[in-house]
């Protein structure tokens, strides 16, 4: 995953909406959706709540998660980019 895509999917985690998430960062809400539907596909979900567990599921295994910390996620592994 992107790091852009990490920045979604830590957002989502936290509870954000897309809307939230557009509101957070410099991108739009297409933008969000855009990495939304990139990060379920190439990780094979099916929806955003989905993604959310597993992103938090993950995110306990490897390192704490705040949005202050969410440079780190790189370190993370999702899969292919």
């Amino acid at each position: 995953m992107t790091n852009a895509e990490l920045q979604v999917a830590a957002l989502l985690a936290e509870g954000c909406t897309n809307p939230e998430i557009a509101a957070r960062t410099v991108w739009s809400r297409s933008t969000i959706q855009t990495h939304v539907s990139n990060i379920l596909r190439n990780l094979c979900l099916t929806s955003q709540a989905e993604l959310a567990r597993e992103f938090t599921h993950r995110s306990q295994e490897s390192l704490p998660m705040s949005i202050g910390q969410v440079g780190d996620v790189g370190s993370m592994h999702f899969g292919a980019e």
